[in-house]
């Protein structure tokens, strides 16, 4: 007798023992496992806080909320070197690869090779503190990609890409935002046809696609406050989890040494809906983790509104590279 002969109330019974990484690679088995699972998935999704898919060397591992490492191979990353993860999101990877340009979706949790191939992007490398969002899975026609990065050259400038589904090219803007002002861009998240891009020192920008308008805001965690200068449409709240890799402690799960200067984590992060509020958006910072910033314990959440710093930004984005 196999698996395959059980009943599906035995299936879902099963299904319902096992943990997270061990309920993925059951739903992958067959489309009666991934039936049979459906309501042991939306119990872990009840509660769920983002897992960590860790690439080290030529070998990728899923790491528990238990602390458990699960071999969990990529192929499509696999010998691929200069890859960096830009965007995480919807079960998506946006994967770009330096020297070579070339950009692409995958689907870490798919049996199957689900890569999906955007045009080339126009620069070859990126810098450090480059951020990216998409507003919708790529194989859906209203899939918008964004790629904010600073200027290596000229830190008074951001170089804002933007590419829509069926395009064949990508459309570069030239955006005046001093590093004073915009430090270093962290964060990222979509939320009713906008993108929102996050800086540490609790500013950002906004993007419209549809008409190209770019606005700076700052998040203010008083309401009120934020009632007081007008206009304030009802944005969502934020929450921002700017150390979210240090506060987990993810170097001690790795058995790496805190001051260790030979080791170092490079964390994409993401933003999700709030469990408890479904106008609330949980953005998780990228992180760059080295000895020196592992002191850092802070769980460094910020939650609040954002306010349109009005009338700067309010025109649209003339320059086009």
């Amino acid at each position: 007798m196999s698996l395959d002969d059980l009943p599906n109330a035995m299936l879902s019974a099963i299904a319902k023992r096992l943990g997270y990484c061990d309920v993925l690679s059951f739903r992958l088995v067959c489309k009666r496992f991934l039936r049979a699972s459906n309501s042991a998935t939306a119990e872990i999704e009840s509660t769920r806080e983002p897992l960590f898919l860790i690439y080290l060397g030529f070998e990728c591992y899923m790491i528990s909320k238990t602390g458990l490492w699960y071999p969990w191979p990529i192929p499509q990353l696999h010998g691929l070197g200069g890859a960096k993860c830009l965007a995480s999101s919807m079960g998506w990877l946006l994967v770009f690869q330096a020297v070579t340009g070339s950009m692409f979706f995958i689907q870490p949790f798919c049996s199957y090779d689900s890569t999906v191939r955007i045009p080339k992007f126009p620069h070859t490398r990126v810098s450090r503190h480059c951020c990216a969002a998409f507003s919708s899975p790529p194989l859906s026609r209203d899939c918008i990609v964004v790629v904010v990065n600073r200027f290596i050259l000229d830190d008074n400038f951001l170089d804002l890409q933007v590419v829509h589904h069926g395009c064949a090219y990508w459309t570069g803007y030239r955006i005046q935002c001093p590093w004073t002002y915009l430090v270093n861009i962290k964060g990222s998240a979509y939320h009713d046809g906008i993108f929102y891009f996050f800086s540490p020192n609790i500013r950002g920008i906004r993007l419209c696609p549809k008409n190209l308008v770019i606005q700076k805001f700052d998040l203010l965690s008083n309401v009120d406050l934020a009632a007081q200068h007008p206009p304030f449409p009802p944005f969502p709240i934020f929450e921002l989890r700017k150390n979210y890799v240090r506060f987990v402690g993810l170097k001690k799960r790795l058995g790496l040494e805190e001051n260790n200067r030979d080791s170092a984590i490079v964390s994409c992060g993401t933003a999700m809906t709030s469990l408890d509020n479904h106008n609330k958006l949980v953005v998780i910072f990228n992180e760059d983790i080295t000895h020196r910033s592992a002191r850092y314990r802070s769980k460094a959440l910020y939650q609040g509104r954002i306010r349109i710093d009005v009338p700067a930004y309010s025109d649209r984005c003339a320059t086009d590279l």
